[in-house]
């Protein structure tokens, strides 16, 4: 897995594109090859249009920040019961993020809101990518579709799964985007977080 978050794009509807990836998916295990089609977690993960248990932590401070982080668990909708691990703050939107400790996560309110869940009646359309083509996400209204990002991770980005997960702040005003790179085994998921930014919500139409 590439350590760490080496570069931001930040205030972008898309992120760098890069061409398709070469490699087959990998269990989180090592040493195992394991098909993403037999992992315990594919009918959550790969059902299109996912619902249901965010895989990044996500927190927001009292002053507008955002807090994600990436983590462990023990499936895809058990992700409460993991450990969040590497966490990053962004203050305001377009901000760098930075990189704080997992503690910093329970100063803020957390995000328990379903994956798929916008304000003003609207909701989230997650298309999560297994490396052939990027991940995305869409604010669907009564009468729009407005795209929200796409990620196509660089070959490089280990995973077995890539999702670009969204999350709101409490006023609605704010809307976060995160970049998450999923490893599944039969022992979990390991979720690394790979790119975060803060931007204003757009409306719900």
């Amino acid at each position: 897995m590439t350590p760490g978050l080496r570069t931001w794009v930040l205030g972008a509807i898309v992120w760098g594109s890069v061409g398709g990836v070469g490699c087959a998916p990998r269990s989180v295990r090592a040493g195992r090859t394991v098909s993403v089609e037999q992992m315990p977690d594919r009918a959550a993960l790969l059902a299109g249009g996912r619902r249901g248990p965010r895989l990044g932590w996500v927190a927001w401070a009292a002053d507008g920040a955002l807090i994600a982080c990436g983590g462990r668990a023990p499936s895809a909708a058990a992700v409460n019961a993991g450990t969040p691990e590497r966490c990053w703050r962004v203050d305001r939107p377009g901000a760098e993020p930075r990189e704080v400790p997992p503690e910093e996560l329970g100063a803020g309110r957390r995000d328990t809101t379903p994956v798929e869940g916008a304000p003003g009646g609207c909701r989230v359309l997650l298309e999560d990518s297994r490396g052939s083509g990027p991940a995305r996400a869409s604010l669907i209204g009564p009468r729009e579709r407005v795209p929200l990002g796409e990620w196509q991770p660089a070959p490089e980005v280990g995973g077995d799964v890539y999702s670009l997960e969204t999350s709101f702040s409490a006023d609605g005003r704010s809307l976060a985007l995160l970049r998450l790179s999923v490893g599944v085994g039969d022992d979990g998921i390991l979720v690394e977080l790979k790119g975060a930014e803060v931007r204003a919500a757009p409306p719900c139409r």
